[in-house]
């Protein structure tokens, strides 16, 4: 075996030359997490319950209910079993994809019970066993079918037939068959590495065999189309299919198996342009309406490729990725997903990417384009790995950070406390609501990656550098037991109710470690931490590791207490919507949508007042006390998931643009292809027709963030024979070229009213500038062509 050549690294995706394969890579990580079972959650901590109720649910489900559909399409004995409902319904095209995330999360449970409930551990292997030999006789009986049913080669495994494949390579509506191949194969290999089921790698092996013939029939673009994810590609939406962690997944059995076979085919998975958008840190997501739990886990497997084959270009790509979601595409909780920029049918409001900082026609639509939905609690689970392999790699508290955010915040707030059962979307809209499911018939994806996500709920809390270095990244009620260290290390917490914790140390004998603790940023310049009752003189800047070199040995105690406090932060393009928080947590209000506190950000935080429940308090709105606590723990009552204030912080004015004085057009170098321009309700206007453009020369600040603010009329919209739509593009001094910032759709956004938006424009097209250049350049839609505009009264510039 030998490592390829740089040569035959083409644009990240690796192409094989006969039977080569790739050379054992040196470990790409510089951490490693703990294995989940040598973590255990303390009995009676609210993380412990949660699982429990996990727990409970998983063992409450039927294996032959599960295996209803398949075996149904294999011609088996159905065991008079009655199939689920919800996504698992024997009638629906997404039957089958649950019982892979049922597996791997069964497989997780076992995995951390093995060592300390036999019995309950010894339930969760007997589903597993049953569940992978009904498979395998499942994927036998597929492979002898006769006739149309019969799917061409051996190997196929699935609940249905596989003339959805035949569909998708047509390039037709199929709705999302690979997502559900990924999903079985990963709960195989979990069955497989986590508790040795060698008939799991079998059934793998067969079902990665089938698709290897299958794909290897098809041209190459025929595949690139298929898994061409950008919506958006000019006037007709792209050919759409969301195929999951293909990618990732058969990198996984590769590294099993070292098959060239299956690396071959998981690189079919792995896209030219979408690795050089990432590696170039080029952020296009937005502008191709990209569905966002189609690219996570993407980005997922070209960090798993970074591990496999060293090629640093997908490290690369997988950090500007990270970047770009916390600096332009998370909300208040860390979570993403919402509605696009872009009219239906390619929008369907709730999946999507947007624009960086194009939060609230994310979160909250306009007013004539309400009750979507956002925050996939698919993507929060996915970004948390993406987080994790961040962290592995740098150490960097940067991403420990946002893996705490967001599991607090996202990942906490999933599941209802009362039956376990789990939510598909946090909604952060005004007026939300948490939709929670039922045992048997709902089966979301949600719920897959919930009932995952919730069998390891200690992930991402400790880390070590296989030497002497131990990192605690998360206040964490329970005990780490570090078996190769003879150190066991028990934290006494009721994080996330406050910020303190008792970490005490039993050791085999004196054992030399460095101690790194994350400080969170959130938790300001009042940091304490203590060993054995004294303060301790190291460095505690918020967002860093405080380390603590000496000899442990047994009861050595460290306590940290990390104060909560109250804060504000608005929303990037509507700073009159503001999160609040509380140490790590997003209060969100109780409020009726659209209540609007009567006052500034400041005063918001000196209203708010504790109300003796945990990180839980009140303030006026619209004349009514607001209940403001935690996402987490909101069950049933409706919520705000950003505060409405009557007084948002003041915009600093940079440069005017006003659209009925041709003296201030002048000024500022107006050109334009096909305009128009009019009066309507006292207020002057100018637009772009077909296919047209509007320009400005604007001043900026170029050591500020800038802001573009414009006005349309809220009832414009589509004309007869064209689209209201258009991008906005900023000229970028280093590349010689336009960046679009944005692109707006004109629906009646807002009936009757006048509509403003605020569009954030990157730095780098500002930084070292005293002016840019400003263009408004319609584009079509669905065979009609695009309009511009009209833009009205004013064009602002403007900082905060």
């Amino acid at each position: 075996m030998k490592l390829l050549s740089r040569r035959l690294l083409v644009s990240g995706a690796l192409v094989l030359a006969g039977s080569t394969t790739i050379a054992q890579q040196p470990d790409k990580k510089i951490l490693h997490a703990f294995n989940l079972n040598q973590v255990q959650l303390a009995p009676g901590s609210r993380l412990y319950e949660m699982t429990v109720k996990n727990v409970d649910y998983l063992l409450s489900l039927d294996g032959d209910r599960m295996l209803y559909s398949y075996r149904d399409f294999a011609g088996l004995d159905t065991k008079g079993a009655k199939g689920y409902g919800g996504w698992e319904w024997s009638g629906g095209t997404l039957r089958g994809e649950f019982a892979g995330h049922y597996l791997s999360a069964c497989c997780r449970m076992y995995n951390q019970l093995k060592n300390t409930d036999a019995a309950k551990a010894a339930r969760f292997l007997d589903k597993i066993n049953y569940l992978v030999n009904g498979l395998a006789e499942c994927q036998a009986a597929i492979s002898a079918k006769k006739g149309a049913d019969y799917p061409g080669h051996p190997g196929y495994l699935n609940a249905q037939s596989a003339s959805q494949f035949d569909r998708l390579e047509n390039l037709q509506s199929a709705d999302v068959p690979f997502y559900i191949i990924h999903k079985i194969l990963m709960g195989l290999l979990d069955a497989y590495n986590i508790t040795g089921n060698k008939q799991a790698l079998k059934v793998a092996e067969g079902e990665a065999d089938y698709f290897s013939w299958r794909l290897n029939r098809v041209d190459q673009i025929t595949l690139e189309t298929m898994l061409n994810t950008r919506r958006y590609t000019g006037q007709y939406q792209g050919y759409f299919m969301e195929f999951g962690g293909m990618h990732d997944v058969l990198l996984e059995l590769y590294s099993v198996t070292r098959k060239p076979a299956h690396l071959q085919l998981a690189n079919k998975f792995s896209r030219k342009w979408f690795n050089e958008m990432l590696a170039g840190n080029e952020d296009n997501l937005g502008r191709n309406a990209e569905h966002s739990n189609s690219e996570v886990p993407c980005v997922v497997g070209m960090a798993h490729a970074y591990e496999i084959t060293g090629d640093s270009m997908y490290k690369t790509g997988a950090l500007n990725f990270l970047t770009w979601m916390e600096e332009g595409h998370e909300f208040s909780t860390g979570s993403i997903s919402g509605k696009s920029a872009y009219p239906e049918p390619l929008d369907y409001g709730g999946e999507l990417f947007n624009y960086p900082k194009n939060i609230n026609y994310q979160v909250n639509s306009s007013p004539g384009h309400e009750h979507h939905n956002n925050g996939e609690s698919c993507c929060s689970h996915n970004l948390n790995k993406l987080s994790e392999y961040a962290f592995t790699w740098t150490g960097d508290a940067r991403w420990a950070g946002a893996y705490e955010k967001r599991f607090v915040n996202a990942v906490m707030a999933q599941q209802n406390p009362d039956d376990g059962m789990f939510i598909y979307n946090l909604d952060l809209k005004q007026g939300a609501k948490k939709e929670f499911g039922t045992p048997d018939n709902t089966f979301w994806c949600c719920y897959g990656s919930g009932v995952e996500a919730y069998a390891g709920l200690a992930e991402g809390a400790y880390f070590n550098d296989g030497k002497n270095g131990l990192w605690i990244n998360r206040l964490l009620a329970g005990t780490l037991n570090w078996k190769q260290k003879g150190v066991q290390v028990t934290q006494s917490t009721v994080f996330p109710d406050n910020g303190y914790a008792k970490i005490t140390f039993t050791t085999v004998q004196p054992t030399a470690l460095q101690l790194h603790i994350l400080i969170p940023g959130w938790a300001g310049k009042n940091a304490s931490i203590k060993l054995n009752g004294t303060e301790q003189p190291i460095a505690k800047a918020p967002g860093s590791f405080a380390i603590l070199n000496r000899s442990f040995k047994t009861g050595d105690v460290v306590e940290v207490n990390f104060p909560f406090s109250l804060a504000t932060a608005p929303m990037p393009d509507a700073p009159q919507y503001v999160t609040v928080t509380y140490g790590p947590h997003v209060l969100v209000n109780t409020a009726a949508a659209r209540s609007t506190f009567s006052g500034t950000e400041q005063a918001l935080l000196q209203s708010l007042q504790p109300t003796g429940n945990p990180c839980e308090f009140t303030a006026v709105m619209g004349g009514k006390t607001a209940v403001f606590k935690p996402i987490n723990r909101i069950k049933n009552e409706g919520y705000n998931g950003y505060t409405l204030i009557s007084t948002p912080r003041p915009a600093q004015l940079t440069d005017v643009v006003t659209i009925g004085d041709s003296l201030s057009l002048a000024a500022h170098n107006l050109l334009a292809m096909y305009m128009g321009k009019g009066q309507f309700n006292g207020k002057s206007w100018i637009d772009a027709g077909v296919n047209g453009w509007l320009g400005f020369t604007v001043k900026v600040d170029p050591a500020k963030e800038m802001f573009l603010q414009c006005r349309y009329w809220g009832s414009d919209a589509a004309l007869k024979d064209a689209v209201r739509l258009f991008d906005i593009e900023v000229y970028n001094a280093n590349t010689g070229k336009y960046t679009a910032i944005a692109t707006q759709y004109l629906e009646k956004q807002n009936p009757d009213n006048w509509y403003d938006v605020l569009y954030p424009i990157p730095v780098k097209l500002t930084r070292g500038q005293q002016q840019v250049q400003v263009r408004f350049v319609s584009k079509g839609f669905y065979g009609k062509p695009g309009v511009t505009g009209g833009l009205y009264d004013v064009v602002q510039v403007q900082h905060y």
